[in-house]
């Protein structure tokens, strides 16, 4: 799960002092219109870029696939390009099937449970970002909403450098999400074709292992 975070863009961290200030009142308001916004979302698709740069790669990898989510708690990640691989969350375990080496891994999540529901929970990332880190939005010539979220928590500071996040100025759907890490790996995560509050039958969500044989998680 941690590989579709997200990033993209610059390293505003010409902002340190800000880091140490509280959280204005505006920012607060708009966060909670997107949450309102997002709690009247039942389901979700959306096609997905993933760009993901680290220090020992010369080159970007970049992977592109169909993201889709059903309340309560049904996800599924579908990579297409230049991989095959759908990776399913189901009762505290997240699945992932190669579809051409036919192996599958699974990964119990069960101590890290409700971080993993709040995955699936905007209102509640949302609640997670404002609690470790500080917010702020930058305007842009673009008509989108920018906002810039700072790690105010030491434990935070040592994963995280910033995330950046670029959402839909009337709708407030995201667009691009970006993450910079402590270790130098940014990952850009580019939303396109979304689609809410639409039909998907809980038959897209389940998966059978006949023909798939196990290997460990990596």
């Amino acid at each position: 799960m941690r590989r579709i975070v997200v990033s993209v863009l610059v390293a505003l961290l010409l902002f340190p002092s800000f880091a140490k200030t509280k959280q204005d009142r505006e920012i607060l308001d708009l966060i909670k219109s997107i949450k309102e916004s997002y709690s009247t979302i039942t389901s979700f698709s959306a096609d997905f870029k993933q760009i993901r740069k680290t220090p020992l790669l010369k080159d970007k990898a970049v992977t592109f696939g169909k993201f889709y989510f059903k309340k309560p708690d049904k996800l599924l990640l579908r990579f297409t390009k230049p991989y095959d691989i759908s990776i399913f969350y189901r009762k505290n375990k997240i699945y992932r099937f190669n579809n051409k080496t036919k192996k599958y891994a699974v990964l119990n999540v069960k101590r890290h449970r409700e971080n993993a529901v709040n995955f699936l929970n905007v209102s509640k990332t949302f609640d997670f970002l404002t609690k470790y880190f500080v917010v702020k939005r930058v305007e842009t010539k673009a008509d989108d909403i920018y906002l810039i979220f700072f790690p105010k928590k030491r434990r935070v500071k040592k994963r995280f450098k910033l995330v950046e996040m670029w959402l839909d100025s009337k709708t407030y759907l995201l667009k691009k999400v970006y993450i910079e890490e402590k270790d130098g790996i940014q990952t850009t995560v580019i939303l396109s074709n979304v689609k809410v509050n639409i039909p998907l039958k809980d038959s897209l969500f389940e998966f059978d292992k006949k023909g798939f044989s196990k290997e460990k998680w990596q």
